[in-house]
Protein backbone atom coordinates (compact mmCIF):
# COMPACT_ATOMS: atom_id res chain seq x y z
CA UNK A 1 0.00 0.00 0.00
CA UNK A 2 1.45 3.13 -1.32
CA UNK A 3 1.97 6.38 1.65
CA UNK A 4 -0.46 8.35 -0.20
CA UNK A 5 -3.51 5.10 0.14
CA UNK A 6 -2.61 4.51 3.47
CA UNK A 7 -2.83 8.94 4.74
CA UNK A 8 -6.86 8.53 3.02
CA UNK A 9 -7.61 4.67 4.93
CA UNK A 10 -8.73 7.12 7.94
CA UNK A 11 -10.55 9.37 5.79
CA UNK A 12 -12.33 6.14 3.49
CA UNK A 13 -13.49 4.22 7.56
CA UNK A 14 -14.60 8.08 9.09
CA UNK A 15 -16.99 8.29 5.63
CA UNK A 16 -17.92 4.75 5.78
CA UNK A 17 -18.78 4.58 9.83
CA UNK A 18 -20.76 8.02 9.00
CA UNK A 19 -22.74 5.96 5.99
CA UNK A 20 -23.74 3.39 8.46
CA UNK A 21 -24.79 5.88 10.78
CA UNK A 22 -27.13 7.59 8.52
CA UNK A 23 -28.57 3.99 6.89
CA UNK A 24 -29.16 3.40 10.84
CA UNK A 25 -31.16 6.62 11.48
CA UNK A 26 -32.81 6.08 7.54
CA UNK A 27 -33.81 2.30 8.87
CA UNK A 28 -35.27 4.45 12.25
CA UNK A 29 -37.43 6.88 10.54
CA UNK A 30 -38.77 4.01 7.78
CA UNK A 31 -39.29 2.14 10.61
CA UNK A 32 -41.30 4.38 12.72
CA UNK A 33 -43.43 5.48 9.17
CA UNK A 34 -44.35 1.91 8.76
CA UNK A 35 -45.11 1.12 12.55
CA UNK A 36 -47.64 4.34 12.12
CA UNK A 37 -48.72 3.04 8.51
CA UNK A 38 -49.51 0.09 10.37
CA UNK A 39 -51.29 1.66 13.27
CA UNK A 40 -53.71 4.05 10.88
CA UNK A 41 -54.61 0.99 9.25
CA UNK A 42 -55.47 -0.94 12.33
CA UNK A 43 -57.79 2.19 13.04
CA UNK A 44 -59.22 2.33 9.56
CA UNK A 45 -59.47 -1.46 9.81
CA UNK A 46 -61.75 -1.94 12.70
CA UNK A 47 -63.86 1.33 11.52
CA UNK A 48 -64.47 -1.01 7.83
CA UNK A 49 -65.41 -3.53 10.28
CA UNK A 50 -67.72 -1.76 12.16
CA UNK A 51 -69.39 -0.52 9.04
CA UNK A 52 -69.54 -4.49 7.57
CA UNK A 53 -71.09 -5.46 10.73
CA UNK A 54 -73.82 -2.98 10.84
CA UNK A 55 -74.26 -3.70 6.53
CA UNK A 56 -74.07 -7.47 6.88
CA UNK A 57 -76.83 -7.17 10.03
CA UNK A 58 -79.37 -5.34 8.57
CA UNK A 59 -78.99 -7.23 5.55
CA UNK A 60 -79.64 -5.54 2.50
CA UNK A 61 -82.95 -4.63 3.09
CA UNK A 62 -82.24 -3.21 5.91
CA UNK A 63 -78.98 -1.04 4.51
CA UNK A 64 -81.89 1.75 3.95
CA UNK A 65 -81.59 2.88 7.39
CA UNK A 66 -77.73 3.46 6.99
CA UNK A 67 -78.70 5.47 3.85
CA UNK A 68 -81.05 7.45 5.48
CA UNK A 69 -78.55 8.25 8.34
CA UNK A 70 -75.53 9.41 5.84
CA UNK A 71 -78.11 10.82 3.45
CA UNK A 72 -77.76 14.12 5.27
CA UNK A 73 -77.84 16.24 1.67
CA UNK A 74 -81.09 15.12 0.87
CA UNK A 75 -82.90 16.83 3.08
CA UNK A 76 -82.56 19.78 0.64
CA UNK A 77 -84.67 18.30 -1.38
CA UNK A 78 -87.42 17.15 1.57
CA UNK A 79 -91.28 18.65 0.51
CA UNK A 80 -93.61 18.22 2.97
CA UNK A 81 -94.38 21.33 5.22
CA UNK A 82 -95.43 19.86 8.40
CA UNK A 83 -95.16 23.35 10.56
CA UNK A 84 -96.35 26.54 8.12
CA UNK A 85 -98.20 28.56 8.90
CA UNK A 86 -96.35 28.16 12.44
CA UNK A 87 -99.46 27.50 15.04
CA UNK A 88 -99.64 29.41 18.68
CA UNK A 89 -102.48 30.17 20.74
CA UNK A 90 -103.55 33.83 20.35
CA UNK A 91 -106.88 35.84 21.39
CA UNK A 92 -109.42 36.36 18.83
CA UNK A 93 -111.88 37.58 21.83
CA UNK A 94 -112.45 38.45 25.35
CA UNK A 95 -112.74 35.30 26.29
CA UNK A 96 -111.21 32.67 23.48
CA UNK A 97 -108.15 31.50 22.08
CA UNK A 98 -107.46 29.88 18.80
CA UNK A 99 -104.32 28.03 18.00
CA UNK A 100 -104.62 26.84 13.98
CA UNK A 101 -106.80 27.33 11.02
CA UNK A 102 -107.64 24.80 8.43
CA UNK A 103 -108.80 25.87 4.56
CA UNK A 104 -111.05 22.63 3.33
CA UNK A 105 -111.67 24.10 -0.36
CA UNK A 106 -115.14 22.64 -1.82
CA UNK A 107 -114.49 20.62 -4.71
CA UNK A 108 -117.74 20.69 -6.80
CA UNK A 109 -118.84 24.23 -6.30
CA UNK A 110 -116.90 27.46 -5.10
CA UNK A 111 -116.59 28.32 -2.27
CA UNK A 112 -115.05 26.46 0.71
CA UNK A 113 -114.95 26.69 4.84
CA UNK A 114 -112.09 27.42 7.32
CA UNK A 115 -112.24 25.49 10.14
CA UNK A 116 -110.27 26.71 13.30
CA UNK A 117 -109.21 24.96 16.73
CA UNK A 118 -110.50 26.95 19.39
CA UNK A 119 -111.12 27.18 23.56
CA UNK A 120 -112.57 29.65 25.71
CA UNK A 121 -113.21 30.56 29.22
CA UNK A 122 -115.99 28.00 30.59
CA UNK A 123 -119.54 29.68 30.76
CA UNK A 124 -118.17 32.47 28.12
CA UNK A 125 -120.50 34.18 25.97
CA UNK A 126 -120.18 33.04 22.52
CA UNK A 127 -120.79 35.74 19.22
CA UNK A 128 -118.52 36.13 16.46
CA UNK A 129 -118.92 36.75 12.93
CA UNK A 130 -116.10 36.00 10.29
CA UNK A 131 -114.30 37.27 6.87
CA UNK A 132 -111.99 35.86 4.96
CA UNK A 133 -108.81 37.15 3.76
CA UNK A 134 -106.81 37.05 0.18
CA UNK A 135 -103.73 39.11 -1.51
CA UNK A 136 -104.05 42.48 -2.37
CA UNK A 137 -106.65 43.53 1.07
CA UNK A 138 -109.44 41.80 -0.63
CA UNK A 139 -111.76 40.53 2.02
CA UNK A 140 -115.01 37.86 1.51
CA UNK A 141 -117.73 38.04 4.32
CA UNK A 142 -117.82 34.68 5.60
CA UNK A 143 -120.94 32.97 7.32
CA UNK A 144 -120.21 31.88 10.83
CA UNK A 145 -120.91 28.88 12.77
CA UNK A 146 -119.43 26.82 15.68
CA UNK A 147 -119.17 23.31 17.66
CA UNK A 148 -119.05 22.99 21.35
CA UNK A 149 -117.08 19.96 21.72
CA UNK A 150 -117.51 19.33 25.72
CA UNK A 151 -121.31 19.00 26.69
CA UNK A 152 -122.95 21.45 28.89
CA UNK A 153 -122.40 20.37 32.50
CA UNK A 154 -120.04 18.12 31.80
CA UNK A 155 -117.03 20.76 32.33
CA UNK A 156 -116.47 19.67 35.82
CA UNK A 157 -113.38 21.70 36.96
CA UNK A 158 -111.95 22.62 33.60
CA UNK A 159 -111.60 26.04 33.35
CA UNK A 160 -112.15 25.94 29.51
CA UNK A 161 -114.31 24.39 26.86
CA UNK A 162 -113.06 23.07 23.45
CA UNK A 163 -114.74 24.63 20.06
CA UNK A 164 -114.27 24.04 16.44
CA UNK A 165 -114.96 27.28 14.94
CA UNK A 166 -116.18 27.50 10.97
CA UNK A 167 -115.93 30.19 7.95
CA UNK A 168 -118.04 29.70 4.98
CA UNK A 169 -117.73 31.36 1.56
CA UNK A 170 -119.74 30.45 -1.42
CA UNK A 171 -117.38 32.83 -3.93
CA UNK A 172 -113.88 31.90 -5.33
CA UNK A 173 -110.99 35.13 -4.77
CA UNK A 174 -108.38 32.71 -5.49
CA UNK A 175 -106.16 31.13 -2.23
CA UNK A 176 -107.25 32.58 0.77
CA UNK A 177 -103.95 33.54 2.99
CA UNK A 178 -106.54 34.41 6.40
CA UNK A 179 -109.53 33.78 8.57
CA UNK A 180 -111.10 36.78 10.96
CA UNK A 181 -112.99 36.59 13.71
CA UNK A 182 -114.75 39.79 15.18
CA UNK A 183 -116.35 39.56 18.50
CA UNK A 184 -119.86 40.79 19.15
CA UNK A 185 -120.49 41.89 22.30
CA UNK A 186 -122.80 44.32 24.00
CA UNK A 187 -120.47 47.39 23.33
CA UNK A 188 -120.59 46.52 19.52
CA UNK A 189 -117.68 44.81 16.97
CA UNK A 190 -114.00 44.64 17.66
CA UNK A 191 -113.12 47.32 15.58
CA UNK A 192 -110.36 44.88 13.20
CA UNK A 193 -111.10 41.63 14.39
CA UNK A 194 -108.35 39.15 15.19
CA UNK A 195 -106.79 37.18 11.99
CA UNK A 196 -105.46 33.93 11.88
CA UNK A 197 -103.03 32.61 8.93
CA UNK A 198 -104.62 29.32 6.69
CA UNK A 199 -102.98 25.93 6.35
CA UNK A 200 -104.46 24.44 3.12
CA UNK A 201 -105.64 21.14 4.00
CA UNK A 202 -105.14 19.74 0.49
CA UNK A 203 -102.03 20.64 -1.78
CA UNK A 204 -102.32 22.04 -4.89
CA UNK A 205 -99.60 22.10 -7.61
CA UNK A 206 -99.80 25.67 -9.18
CA UNK A 207 -99.54 24.53 -12.64
CA UNK A 208 -101.12 21.37 -13.08
CA UNK A 209 -103.57 22.17 -10.51
CA UNK A 210 -103.77 18.49 -9.26
CA UNK A 211 -102.60 17.43 -5.76
CA UNK A 212 -98.80 16.62 -5.58
CA UNK A 213 -98.08 13.59 -4.39
CA UNK A 214 -95.96 13.85 -1.22
CA UNK A 215 -97.66 12.28 0.92
CA UNK A 216 -95.64 10.16 3.66
CA UNK A 217 -96.41 6.67 4.56
CA UNK A 218 -96.36 7.47 8.41
CA UNK A 219 -95.91 9.90 10.73
CA UNK A 220 -95.55 10.32 14.50
CA UNK A 221 -97.45 13.10 16.74
CA UNK A 222 -95.30 13.76 20.42
CA UNK A 223 -97.21 14.97 22.78
CA UNK A 224 -94.80 16.69 25.01
CA UNK A 225 -97.73 19.23 26.70
CA UNK A 226 -98.49 16.33 29.35
CA UNK A 227 -96.25 16.57 32.30
CA UNK A 228 -96.65 12.99 33.36
CA UNK A 229 -93.73 12.08 31.09
CA UNK A 230 -91.86 14.74 33.00
CA UNK A 231 -92.83 13.50 36.12
CA UNK A 232 -92.22 9.88 36.20
CA UNK A 233 -88.52 10.49 34.66
CA UNK A 234 -85.80 11.34 36.50
CA UNK A 235 -83.71 14.12 35.04
CA UNK A 236 -80.76 11.64 34.40
CA UNK A 237 -82.84 9.13 32.17
CA UNK A 238 -84.98 11.60 30.11
CA UNK A 239 -82.62 12.78 27.11
CA UNK A 240 -81.32 9.22 26.91
CA UNK A 241 -85.04 7.99 26.37
CA UNK A 242 -86.40 10.66 24.39
CA UNK A 243 -82.99 9.74 21.91
CA UNK A 244 -84.18 6.01 21.76
CA UNK A 245 -87.98 7.21 21.56
CA UNK A 246 -86.29 8.93 18.13
CA UNK A 247 -84.33 6.13 17.18
CA UNK A 248 -86.49 3.70 17.51
CA UNK A 249 -89.25 4.77 15.57
CA UNK A 250 -87.15 6.07 12.96
CA UNK A 251 -85.22 1.97 12.99
CA UNK A 252 -89.26 0.90 12.01
CA UNK A 253 -89.53 3.57 9.03
CA UNK A 254 -90.83 6.19 10.69
CA UNK A 255 -89.04 9.82 9.01
CA UNK A 256 -91.31 12.52 10.40
CA UNK A 257 -91.89 13.53 13.79
CA UNK A 258 -94.37 16.62 14.94
CA UNK A 259 -93.28 17.62 18.47
CA UNK A 260 -96.06 19.95 20.38
CA UNK A 261 -94.07 21.98 23.64
CA UNK A 262 -90.96 21.39 20.95
CA UNK A 263 -89.37 23.48 22.94
CA UNK A 264 -88.58 20.49 25.58
CA UNK A 265 -85.87 18.95 23.49
CA UNK A 266 -82.09 20.06 24.10
CA UNK A 267 -80.43 21.52 21.22
CA UNK A 268 -77.61 19.13 21.69
CA UNK A 269 -80.62 16.25 21.39
CA UNK A 270 -81.56 18.22 18.10
CA UNK A 271 -77.91 18.50 16.41
CA UNK A 272 -77.87 14.41 17.10
CA UNK A 273 -81.38 13.81 15.29
CA UNK A 274 -80.58 16.09 12.66
CA UNK A 275 -76.94 14.03 11.51
CA UNK A 276 -78.94 11.31 11.48
CA UNK A 277 -81.69 12.62 9.20
CA UNK A 278 -84.31 11.95 11.61
CA UNK A 279 -86.97 15.30 10.79
CA UNK A 280 -88.35 16.75 13.92
CA UNK A 281 -90.76 19.57 13.45
CA UNK A 282 -90.81 22.07 16.37
CA UNK A 283 -94.81 22.97 17.36
CA UNK A 284 -95.46 25.73 20.47
CA UNK A 285 -97.95 25.52 22.76
CA UNK A 286 -98.41 28.06 24.80
CA UNK A 287 -101.81 27.16 26.07
CA UNK A 288 -103.44 29.99 28.21
CA UNK A 289 -105.97 27.82 31.00
CA UNK A 290 -104.74 25.50 33.65
CA UNK A 291 -104.11 21.99 32.13
CA UNK A 292 -106.57 19.47 31.78
CA UNK A 293 -104.67 16.51 30.56
CA UNK A 294 -107.78 14.57 28.85
CA UNK A 295 -109.09 17.79 27.53
CA UNK A 296 -105.66 19.00 25.78
CA UNK A 297 -104.67 15.53 24.64
CA UNK A 298 -107.95 15.70 22.37
CA UNK A 299 -106.84 19.49 20.91
CA UNK A 300 -103.51 18.16 20.16
CA UNK A 301 -104.82 14.94 18.22
CA UNK A 302 -107.51 17.20 16.65
CA UNK A 303 -104.06 19.35 15.04
CA UNK A 304 -102.20 16.45 14.27
CA UNK A 305 -105.22 14.77 12.49
CA UNK A 306 -105.42 17.90 10.22
CA UNK A 307 -101.80 18.51 10.13
CA UNK A 308 -101.31 15.31 8.46
CA UNK A 309 -103.91 15.31 5.98
CA UNK A 310 -102.96 15.18 2.79
CA UNK A 311 -99.32 15.22 4.33
CA UNK A 312 -98.91 11.69 5.30
CA UNK A 313 -101.33 8.48 4.80
CA UNK A 314 -101.11 7.72 8.44
CA UNK A 315 -99.89 9.11 11.90
CA UNK A 316 -100.63 8.26 15.49
CA UNK A 317 -100.40 10.51 18.68
CA UNK A 318 -97.52 9.02 21.49
CA UNK A 319 -96.58 10.61 24.54
CA UNK A 320 -92.57 9.86 25.12
CA UNK A 321 -92.70 6.99 27.23
CA UNK A 322 -94.97 5.44 24.66
CA UNK A 323 -93.17 2.98 22.14
CA UNK A 324 -95.11 1.57 19.01
CA UNK A 325 -94.25 -2.14 18.16
CA UNK A 326 -95.32 -3.53 14.78
CA UNK A 327 -94.63 -6.86 14.20
CA UNK A 328 -92.72 -6.08 11.16
CA UNK A 329 -90.95 -3.36 9.85
CA UNK A 330 -93.75 -0.27 8.31
CA UNK A 331 -92.55 -0.39 4.87
CA UNK A 332 -92.28 -4.29 4.45
CA UNK A 333 -94.94 -6.13 2.29
CA UNK A 334 -96.43 -7.61 5.27
CA UNK A 335 -97.03 -4.80 7.50
CA UNK A 336 -99.97 -3.16 9.18
CA UNK A 337 -100.07 -0.70 7.13
CA UNK A 338 -100.48 -2.69 4.26
CA UNK A 339 -103.30 -5.03 6.34
CA UNK A 340 -105.29 -1.51 7.15
CA UNK A 341 -105.22 -1.15 3.72
CA UNK A 342 -107.67 -3.80 2.76
CA UNK A 343 -110.12 -2.27 5.17
CA UNK A 344 -112.79 -0.03 3.63
CA UNK A 345 -112.60 3.64 3.63
CA UNK A 346 -115.16 4.50 6.55
CA UNK A 347 -112.27 2.35 8.97
CA UNK A 348 -110.45 5.17 9.61
CA UNK A 349 -109.35 4.53 13.49
CA UNK A 350 -107.62 1.80 14.76
CA UNK A 351 -107.04 0.84 18.49
CA UNK A 352 -103.59 -0.52 19.82
CA UNK A 353 -103.38 -2.87 22.36
CA UNK A 354 -101.08 -1.16 25.03
CA UNK A 355 -99.09 -2.49 27.92
CA UNK A 356 -98.08 -1.07 31.53
CA UNK A 357 -94.44 -2.21 30.90
CA UNK A 358 -92.23 -1.36 33.98
CA UNK A 359 -88.71 -0.05 33.68
CA UNK A 360 -85.98 -1.33 35.30
CA UNK A 361 -83.34 0.56 35.84
CA UNK A 362 -80.83 -1.58 35.78
CA UNK A 363 -81.47 -1.69 31.56
CA UNK A 364 -79.89 0.61 29.44
CA UNK A 365 -82.84 0.42 26.63
CA UNK A 366 -86.14 0.22 27.46
CA UNK A 367 -86.82 -2.71 24.74
CA UNK A 368 -85.21 -4.19 27.28
CA UNK A 369 -87.92 -4.27 29.64
CA UNK A 370 -90.04 -7.81 30.00
CA UNK A 371 -92.53 -7.51 32.48
CA UNK A 372 -95.73 -5.76 32.70
CA UNK A 373 -98.59 -4.85 35.36
CA UNK A 374 -101.87 -5.62 33.39
CA UNK A 375 -104.07 -4.03 36.07
CA UNK A 376 -102.55 -0.82 35.49
CA UNK A 377 -104.56 1.38 32.83
CA UNK A 378 -104.33 4.41 31.46
CA UNK A 379 -106.98 7.89 30.84
CA UNK A 380 -106.31 7.85 26.79
CA UNK A 381 -106.07 5.21 24.41
CA UNK A 382 -103.59 4.72 21.57
CA UNK A 383 -104.57 4.50 17.74
CA UNK A 384 -103.30 4.33 14.26
CA UNK A 385 -105.05 7.09 11.88
CA UNK A 386 -106.03 6.15 8.41
CA UNK A 387 -105.84 9.55 6.97
CA UNK A 388 -108.51 10.36 4.25
CA UNK A 389 -107.89 13.42 1.85
CA UNK A 390 -111.31 14.81 2.62
CA UNK A 391 -111.08 14.25 6.44
CA UNK A 392 -114.01 16.52 7.12
CA UNK A 393 -116.34 16.20 4.62
CA UNK A 394 -117.97 13.32 7.17
CA UNK A 395 -120.30 14.69 9.90
CA UNK A 396 -119.08 17.13 12.41
CA UNK A 397 -118.44 15.28 15.18
CA UNK A 398 -115.23 15.15 17.25
CA UNK A 399 -112.53 13.43 14.63
CA UNK A 400 -110.58 12.55 17.66
CA UNK A 401 -114.09 10.08 19.16
CA UNK A 402 -115.20 8.46 16.17
CA UNK A 403 -115.52 4.59 16.05
CA UNK A 404 -112.37 2.79 16.17
CA UNK A 405 -111.54 -0.71 15.11
CA UNK A 406 -109.22 -2.82 17.44
CA UNK A 407 -106.37 -4.40 16.47
CA UNK A 408 -104.89 -7.63 17.68
CA UNK A 409 -101.42 -7.72 20.08
CA UNK A 410 -100.01 -9.91 16.83
CA UNK A 411 -100.32 -7.36 14.49
CA UNK A 412 -99.12 -4.07 16.50
CA UNK A 413 -98.85 -3.06 20.41
CA UNK A 414 -98.00 -0.50 22.24
CA UNK A 415 -95.58 -0.22 25.41
CA UNK A 416 -96.52 2.32 27.85
CA UNK A 417 -92.94 2.32 30.31
CA UNK A 418 -93.73 3.48 33.59
CA UNK A 419 -92.69 3.02 37.51
CA UNK A 420 -94.41 0.09 38.83
CA UNK A 421 -94.51 1.36 41.80
CA UNK A 422 -97.62 -0.35 43.32
CA UNK A 423 -97.81 -3.85 40.88
CA UNK A 424 -101.42 -4.97 41.21
CA UNK A 425 -102.55 -8.07 43.68
CA UNK A 426 -101.74 -10.10 40.34
CA UNK A 427 -98.66 -9.36 40.23
CA UNK A 428 -96.61 -9.08 37.07
CA UNK A 429 -96.48 -11.00 33.54
CA UNK A 430 -94.25 -11.08 30.51
CA UNK A 431 -95.28 -9.36 27.84
CA UNK A 432 -93.48 -11.62 25.14
CA UNK A 433 -95.71 -14.16 26.36
CA UNK A 434 -98.71 -12.63 23.85
CA UNK A 435 -96.90 -12.79 20.97
CA UNK A 436 -95.85 -14.76 18.17
CA UNK A 437 -92.69 -16.58 17.43
CA UNK A 438 -91.65 -14.57 14.27
CA UNK A 439 -93.17 -11.52 15.87
CA UNK A 440 -90.12 -12.04 18.95
CA UNK A 441 -87.20 -12.74 16.39
CA UNK A 442 -88.05 -9.04 14.70
CA UNK A 443 -88.07 -7.25 18.06
CA UNK A 444 -84.93 -9.06 18.79
CA UNK A 445 -83.46 -8.09 15.17
CA UNK A 446 -84.96 -4.59 16.53
CA UNK A 447 -83.54 -4.20 19.45
CA UNK A 448 -79.84 -5.62 17.88
CA UNK A 449 -80.53 -2.85 15.29
CA UNK A 450 -80.78 -0.50 17.71
CA UNK A 451 -78.18 -0.85 19.82
CA UNK A 452 -76.03 -0.74 17.24
CA UNK A 453 -76.70 2.97 16.37
CA UNK A 454 -76.20 3.87 19.27
CA UNK A 455 -73.06 2.30 19.80
CA UNK A 456 -71.67 3.86 16.41
CA UNK A 457 -73.30 6.85 14.88
CA UNK A 458 -75.18 7.88 17.92
CA UNK A 459 -71.81 7.79 20.14
CA UNK A 460 -70.08 9.43 17.13
CA UNK A 461 -72.27 12.89 17.14
CA UNK A 462 -71.91 13.10 20.48
CA UNK A 463 -68.78 13.73 20.33
CA UNK A 464 -68.47 15.82 17.65
CA UNK A 465 -71.38 17.50 19.45
CA UNK A 466 -69.36 17.65 22.80
CA UNK A 467 -66.36 19.00 21.11
CA UNK A 468 -67.89 21.91 19.02
CA UNK A 469 -69.55 22.96 22.38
Amino acid sequence: MSQQQQQQAPLYNHILENMRKYQQLLLLIISCISVGILLMYKTENNRLKDVLHVINFFGRKDAAILRRIDNINNSSHYLVDFIHPLPVWQLIGQHFHAYAAYWKRNELVAGGEAVVIVVGRRGAILNFKCSVNYEGNKINKGKFRFQRLDKEGKDGLSEFTRYRFYCRITRDFGQPKGVTFTEVTDAGSTPNGHSINLRYLKLTNNESKKPPNVAKPISICLDLVNQAYKNGTSLESRERELMQFFVHHFSLGIEDFIVYNGDDLSMQLLLILERLNIKVHLLPFNFPYSYNIERIRSLVETDCLLRNTNRAHHTLLLTADEFFYPSTKLYEEKSVLKYLSHYTNKAQRFELPVFAVCKDQTHNFLIDNTLYDPEVKFKHHSYVYRLSPNILNGSTEDLTSSSSTLLTVNRAFVHHYCSCLHVGKDGLFDWRNSIREDFLKHLQSLKNELKIIFDYPCKRYISMISMIQ
